[in-house]
């Protein structure tokens, strides 16, 4: 079984400034009540939301 590995999420570091929801190819990304959350179901875990936060509140597991 293919495990999916979707970016972890760090409230309290997020700015809230959504360049990750715009990045993100899948569309798995979305802002609720001013969190980040991940659809893990579309999230292909391509890591361009990860790579474009700049308060590095969304990491990729290792």
């Amino acid at each position: 079984m293919n495990e999916k590995i979707a970016p972890k999420y760090d409230e309290q570091l997020c700015m809230q400034c959504q360049a990750c929801v715009g990045v993100c190819p899948q569309q798995a990304l979305s802002f609720l009540d001013d969190k980040i959350v991940v659809d893990e179901n579309k999230c292909v875990g391509c890591g361009m939301c990860a790579s474009i936060c700049p308060a590095k509140a969304l990491t990729m597991p290792e």
